[in-house]
């Protein structure tokens, strides 16, 4: 939810400082949407990574938890 809350007030405000610039005439419409594409892309890709360490530290918890629930181990011999 944060994170969807963080995407959509960044693209806010990538829209209105770009309304700005090409009301002004020192922007075009084309690099606004360059610089919407690049910081969704971007944001997308730190979102991923976050998800990545997560599932990192939840799988090491499991682990943790599963060698606490069965202690012995089978030999191969």
């Amino acid at each position: 939810m944060l994170t969807a809350l963080m995407m959509a007030m960044a693209v806010t405000a990538i829209l209105l400082a770009g309304e700005f610039e090409v009301g002004n005439g020192t922007g075009t419409p084309g690099t606004v949407m360059a610089a919407l594409t690049y910081t969704t892309q971007l944001l997308n890709g730190i979102l991923m990574l976050v998800m990545l360490f997560q599932n990192i530290s939840k799988g090491i918890a499991s682990w943790e938890r599963a060698e606490c629930a069965f202690p012995y181990r089978l030999d191969d011999t």
